[in-house]
């Protein structure tokens, strides 16, 4: 269990920020992808930002090319974490290294 609320299912990526993982969210059985950043314990003024950032991505949500986010928090090490969609198509680098460059 990841945060106590998700099954992990596997990791699916890993970057120099983050580490995002397949779950599974059985409180509303679906498959989601969490997004545990790197940063250990922030400070105020850094967990303000990553609060703003939540918010203004939340409020992004709803546009069709960009991720729905359905949650955010922080693990109980003090990593900041977000939950959203998962979508099965692979990565952005995935896509480009099979198809070329994506047009505006």
């Amino acid at each position: 269990m990841l945060l106590g609320r998700y099954e992990v299912i596997r990791k699916i990526g890993v970057g120099g920020f983050a580490t995002v993982f397949k779950a599974y969210q059985p409180a509303f059985r679906r498959t989601v992808a969490v997004k545990v950043l790197a940063t250990l314990n922030l400070d105020d003024a850094a967990r303000e930002r990553f609060e703003r950032e939540c918010q203004a991505m939340g409020s992004l949500s709803e546009h069709p090319n960009i991720v729905t986010v359905y949650g955010a928090g922080f693990t109980s090490n003090g990593r900041p974490y977000l939950v959203m969609a998962f979508l099965p198509g692979g990565s952005l680098q995935g896509r480009i290294e099979r198809e070329g460059r994506v047009p505006w």
